[in-house]
Formats: structure tokens, sequence, C-alpha cells
């Protein structure tokens, strides 16, 4: 099934609100202190359908671009390094780029459904809909909330 297949059914599924749960990663695991990962991915998966709504990837390198400099030489490739920011702020980047599309094929995402990373909520606000709800995931709350007490 396609995103615009798992798009067009979420849409049939919903009664008013749109809803969707958002989650991204990276190669290397971010410590709370330390995100330096070449590479994040994040995805957008509607809560009627449990089916992928949109996806997106940074890369931040790229083998071939970086042989090309050491050859001194220029070919033609299929590249794929298009960020050049700090790994942290690929979550949010990703996420707002997401609603965009999901927005422009007619599916405009009023809930969002997440961990408690304010930086991509507060970005969605302020780039996408600063009335976009946000909802906590059950998962990343009972996970934090258990990290934290078995710390003390």
């Amino acid at each position: 099934m396609t995103c615009q297949e798992a798009i067009k059914k979420e849409k049939d599924g919903c009664k008013e609100e749109e809803t969707v749960s958002y989650d991204a990663g990276w190669q290397t695991r971010g410590s709370g202190r330390n995100y330096a990962s070449l590479s994040g991915h994040g995805s957008m998966i509607g809560v009627t359908t449990g089916k992928v709504l949109a996806y997106a990837v940074r890369c931040k390198k790229c083998k071939q671009c970086d042989q090309d400099i050491t050859n001194d030489t220029t070919s033609s490739h299929d590249c794929r390094k298009n960020w050049s920011g700090s790994s942290k702020s690929m979550e949010p980047d990703i996420a707002v780029e997401m609603l965009h599309n999901l927005k422009e094929k007619g599916f405009h995402v009023k809930d969002l459904v997440m961990d408690n990373d304010t930086t991509t909520i507060s970005k969605a606000r302020s780039s996408f809909d600063p009335n976009i709800n946000k909802f906590s995931d059950f998962n990343h709350t009972k996970k934090n909330f258990t990290n934290k007490r078995n710390s003390s």
C-alpha cells in the first residue's frame, strides 16, 4: 500500500479530527546531551488505520560526494545528502515537512500523538498550525516515568 492509498483509507475512517502518531529516530541514539548522528528518519502513522501516511529521511553526508572531494573529480550521482543542520534539529524539521505534505494531499492534521519532545511541537505550531493539539504517546510517557523513577 502506498502512502497516498493509506491517506485515502485514513480519511475514509476518520470521523472529524485527523490524528496521526509521529516519531523519529537516528542512526545513533541520542543520549539526551549528545546528538551526533549522520542520518535521521521519521514517520507519521494514522491512528485509525495504523498505516504509514508519510515518512522522511535526513542525511548529513554522502559517501560519493566525500570521495569526489578527495579525488578532486565531479560526478553526477543520486546524492542523498539533504541536511546540514544539527542532528537534534532533524526531528522537528521532518515533522513539519510531513505535516505540510499531508495538508497538500488534503489531510490536515489537527492532533499529533508523539513523545514529550517540546521542540517538535513548538516548531509544528510556529511553522504549520498554531492550533495543532499534542497528545503524549503512552509508551514514551511510561518509559520516561520508569527511567526517572529507577534513577532516584
